[in-house]
């Protein structure tokens, strides 16, 4: 059985924010491509963090237990390109987009349901690929959705992810050991890119050091 919802949230209405450091980002798409005249398009990518407690052990209960940060990994579905591995959140950005962190916001309900109320940090925008259309640029962004402050238990209680079955199959929150492992709560974790295991963590990393 997989972790997803056939029914369609309803459009989002929610607004965000941001620190001053990400105003370059703050801009259309337009822009930041004609300032980079070596790129044709732009990905965004959303690491979804949410403190969680890990299961209780025989020697613990869930009140004892430290909440830690985990990740939300989404599995491409079967019949899509890179079928059945794992990534965050995210897609192109569309012209029509106000910023490119309004195409964060975007990409992030229409794939997960989620709304994005607080884009945290940059995380990457090093990586880069080559296509018929030419040159993109992936750019990644730690971010807080609605219900993601919220302390929940190992089944990611208070966060209520929404998959489109036709791009997505699965989902899993995935603790520091679970992506090093590559393995968690069954599921093997493989990438769709080499580049995101790397990202993530470095996600969880500046996660925990926002939550101590």
């Amino acid at each position: 059985m997989t972790n997803n919802s056939t029914s369609q949230p309803a459009p989002f209405t929610s607004t965000f924010t941001c620190p001053p450091l990400l105003s370059p980002f703050a801009i259309p798409p337009v822009t930041y491509l004609h300032s980079n005249p070596t790129l044709s398009s732009l990905i965004v990518s959303a690491v979804v963090t949410h403190q969680m407690r890990p299961p209780p052990t025989s020697t613990s209960s869930n009140t004892e237990t430290e909440t830690k940060s985990h990740v939300l990994l989404i599995q491409r579905a079967a019949t899509d390109a890179f079928p059945l591995l794992w990534e965050c959140p995210g897609g192109c950005v569309d012209p029509e987009d106000e910023t490119i962190l309004h195409a964060v916001q975007r990409e992030l309900f229409e794939e997960t349901g989620l709304c994005l109320t607080k884009v945290v940090a940059l995380l990457d925008d090093t990586v880069e690929f080559v296509g018929k259309e030419g040159r993109a640029r992936r750019i990644t962004f730690l971010v807080e959705v609605e219900g993601g402050c919220e302390s929940g238990s190992e089944s990611g209680k208070g966060v209520q992810v929404r998959l489109n079955p036709e791009e997505h199959a699965d989902y899993v929150w995935a603790g520091v050991d679970d992506v090093t492992r590559g393995v968690c709560r069954g599921r093997k974790i493989q990438f769709s890119h080499e580049m995101t295991e790397g990202i993530v963590l470095r996600g969880l990393e500046v996660a925990s050091s926002h939550s101590s």
